[in-house]
């Protein structure tokens, strides 16, 4: 999700709808941890080196050790299936 409101949001549709609502994360079983949300703080929190986005451009560097330094800077619970409203 972009912001953090985004939860919230996600709690209102189902509220007004009374629809199950998700978003990608709990769609797959993993916890919100709101990456886009926190952008302007992801550079000092995740050091990445000054031509990363270059190799991963050209596919010499991955995703999977941001991944896992994600989840263990912002919360590596599962969701347990957590939907909005449920």
């Amino acid at each position: 999700m972009r912001s953090f409101e985004g939860e919230s949001w996600l709690g209102y549709l189902f509220a007004v709808t009374g629809k199950k609502v998700m978003c990608g994360a709990d769609f797959m079983g993993e916890p919100r941890i709101l990456l886009e949300a926190r952008r302007k703080i992801l550079y000092e929190d995740m050091d990445v080196p000054q031509n990363w986005h270059k190799m991963y451009a050209s596919g010499r560097a991955k995703t999977g050790h941001y991944i896992k330094m994600a989840k263990d800077i912002y919360g590596n619970k599962k969701t347990g299936g957590k939907i909005a409203g449920i």
